[in-house]
């Protein structure tokens, strides 16, 4: 396997900061196997697109290809309108005057009434040379007409249809994203020096997306040059890439615990400033990405993050159904259900988990090898 840049790390105890990088090359499930995702696939990889949004992408965007998801009630509609072409091995669906693969979901017993699955059809798969494959592959044909998805239901048919499309990016763009947070993770405080930290810097160089203005003024470093969280801006501790979280130890955090869907969360994550939508441009970009508080993340929600200079530049409240409290120190949405601070920290300020430890909250940190499995 050719070597990349993020595996060369040096002081990275059980390959950690390598593990964390890979992993943010790759698309994670929103729905999971009940929705037909595919998990932990490199983020180049076949999308599947819901009807409901299928006006808002441009599928040119998508090189190894897209599909398009309908549900039962949708298919319902569709076929009274003769809106479905049953080519015989696949089903396909009108866009904007183009032809596009897609598939019918079922997710219960409901779905299999409002919409019986037609005697014709059968449940989608994979072909290698026209042999059906239990797994997808690059070689592949992607043949069928529905999944079925029934919980409790011994029946469940078909094979995983591709990612999460707003998580998609190029192949290319997936790898200077991916130098790039390599670049960030060698500029958290207390970092060891590494050589190989000029040649991660070249490489942005060369590629043309190194811009130490434009980080600093959307928050991902400070004037100091060390990485910050874009959205409290405090600065990110080198050993914070690897520790975890538990909110519910936490004032003010008690309930991300239930917004992040898990007990502990690595403290650090991939942060977007831009939430992932289905629009017609690509959100996983480097111009787009940086290391973030996973809470943060959880309080922005999908919003756009402003940095605290747009905000102080902006000469208004900002946009986006945001505005500042009175003491202009935290942006609030407008039905109040999420605030986070906005304030500067200043050059040495405590990060987040000295501020934890501090209040004696040891309890809340972990370390992320603690919630590895073994086997």
């Amino acid at each position: 396997m050719q070597p990349t840049v993020w595996n060369n790390i040096l002081h990275d105890p059980g390959n950690r900061t390598y593990k964390k990088i890979v992993k943010a090359g790759f698309a994670t499930p929103r729905g999971g196997a009940k929705g037909g995702y595919q998990n932990h696939v490199t983020r180049s990889s076949r999308v599947i697109i819901p009807f409901e949004h299928a006006d808002k992408v441009d599928f040119d965007n998508y090189e190894q290809g897209a599909v398009v998801r309908v549900t039962a009630p949708q298919a319902a509609k569709i076929h009274k309108n003769d809106g479905f072409e049953n080519r015989g091995d696949a089903l396909y669906i009108k866009i904007r005057g183009e032809r596009r693969q897609a598939f019918v979901l079922y997710r219960s017993q409901s779905d299999l009434e409002t919409f019986p699955i037609p005697e014709n059809w059968y449940p989608c798969e994979m072909q290698v040379k026209g042999v059906s494959q239990s797994k997808r592959s690059a070689k592949g044909v992607d043949v069928g007409h529905y999944l079925r998805r029934v919980p409790r239901d011994s029946k469940n048919l078909g094979i995983q249809q591709g990612i999460f499309a707003p998580e998609y990016t190029r192949r290319r763009v997936n790898y200077a994203c991916q130098v790039f947070l390599t670049h960030l993770a060698y500029r958290t405080e207390g970092h060891p020096h590494d050589p190989n930290a000029d040649h991660v810097k070249e490489i942005l160089i060369a590629l043309n997306i190194h811009n130490e203005d434009l980080w600093r003024y959307e928050g991902i470093v400070d004037e100091d040059g060390i990485s910050t969280c874009p959205l409290c801006n405090r600065r990110i501790a080198h050993e914070e890439l690897h520790e975890t979280i538990d909110p519910s130890l936490v004032p003010g955090l008690a309930n991300s615990g239930v917004q992040l869907g898990e007990t502990r969360s690595t403290l650090i994550n991939l942060y977007h400033l831009r939430p992932l939508l289905y629009t017609s441009e690509l959100g996983h970009t480097p111009q787009n990405i940086a290391w973030g508080h996973a809470h943060c993340n959880t309080f922005l929600a999908q919003r756009v993050s402003f940095s605290l200079r747009a905000l102080m530049n902006s000469g208004k409240s900002p946009n986006l159904d945001l505005y500042w409290d009175n003491d202009e120190e935290f942006i609030r949405a407008s039905d109040g259900r999420a605030w986070v601070s906005l304030t500067p920290m200043p050059a040495g300020a405590e990060s987040f988990s000295e501020y934890i430890r501090r209040e004696n909250l040891d309890n809340a940190i972990g370390s992320e090898m603690d919630d590895v499995d073994e086997d």
